[in-house]
């Protein structure tokens, strides 16, 4: 019932933040929970450098389907002891969502060699004083950077189907509209000659109205993937998948379904990919991406992430 009632309440949110003066309110709203946040972590942790990323930093945010995310870097240390800080100040600033802590020299390392998140780095706003920001070049391996892209894409073809088993309502929909987006600009890493912008006109993402059509759209947008297959071919080959028996372990029976990309109806229990796409995200290791990260992000043990991350990816 709590559940339900949160998602009538959001869905309220967005209509609202859908007409001028709703998207003013919110446009106060927003800046507040980034003044505040700012000052908070600024002033109150102990972190060398304090990042703002994401939608806020890049002005490409939208009212409730995006959070303020910052981003701490600590000198010798990894900031554990903030951890309480933080958490307060997530309770207390709603739209503040995802505050990560680094320590100095990992942070560099992860610049140099982590996965495709942090190309984003040159987008990210420092809003500390002090020190200057990292600067630093990533190192650059093609095959590398396509893995990295097919994990990131992974992530967003998981987040939508977990977004869509909630209440399927206007703020919903406009949740899956933006992964939609982000999947169609990955997608275009991988194929110089996909057009996203075209595709988006000669397919709109506002005509999509019900779960089987914003994943039909979805798989469509996948199959013009490229460079992703070579990926398979590249590091793979050699490697004999037994797919019957692996489709037929329990845990692949209970969590997925393959389908018919023309011909298929919502299943709210499991994830549904067609074939081809599952044996690529499988054969990368990308399965469970979201999940790993939803549990990483609630917990500050990090012996116990590295177990998690050991069980899912050895």
């Amino acid at each position: 019932m709590k559940s339900k009632g949160l998602e009538k309440i959001l869905n309220i949110l967005y209509k609202i933040s859908l007409n001028p003066l709703g998207a003013l309110g919110w446009r106060c709203v927003y800046a507040c929970n980034y003044q505040a946040g700012k000052f908070w972590l600024r002033n109150f942790t102990g972190a060398q450098s304090v990042y703002l990323k994401g939608s806020y930093a890049k002005a490409s945010w939208r009212p409730l389907i995006s959070d303020i995310d910052f981003a701490l870097v600590y000198e010798g240390s990894s900031g554990e002891e903030d951890a309480k800080k933080i958490a307060w100040l997530k309770k207390l600033l709603p739209i503040v969502r995802d505050i990560e802590r680094f320590e100095s020299k990992d942070f560099e390392l992860r610049l140099k060699y982590g996965s495709y998140k942090y190309l984003d780095f040159s987008n990210w706003i420092k809003v500390s004083k002090g020190s200057p920001a990292f600067q630093t070049q990533r190192f650059s391996y093609p095959l590398k950077n396509l893995w990295d892209l097919v994990h990131e894409l992974y992530f967003y073809v998981e987040w939508i189907q977990v977004n869509l088993n909630s209440s399927f309502n206007s703020y919903r929909q406009a949740c899956a509209r933006r992964a939609l987006l982000k999947i169609a600009k990955l997608v275009a890493k991988f194929n110089d000659g996909f057009n996203w912008e075209g595709y988006l006109e000669q397919n709109p993402l506002e005509s999509l109205e019900t779960k089987e059509e914003l994943l039909q759209w979805m798989f469509s947008c996948l199959e013009e993937l490229g460079g992703a297959a070579f990926l398979v071919d590249k590091f793979l080959s050699s490697k004999d998948f037994d797919w019957n028996e692996i489709l037929s372990r329990n845990y692949y029976q209970r969590r997925f379904q393959i389908v018919d990309v023309q011909n298929f109806k919502w299943n709210g229990e499991k994830n549904q990919l067609p074939f081809d796409l599952f044996k690529l995200f499988y054969s990368l290791g990308c399965i469970d991406s979201l999940v790993v990260y939803k549990f990483l992000s609630h917990t500050d043990d990090e012996t116990l992430n590295s177990l998690v991350l050991i069980e899912y990816y050895q």
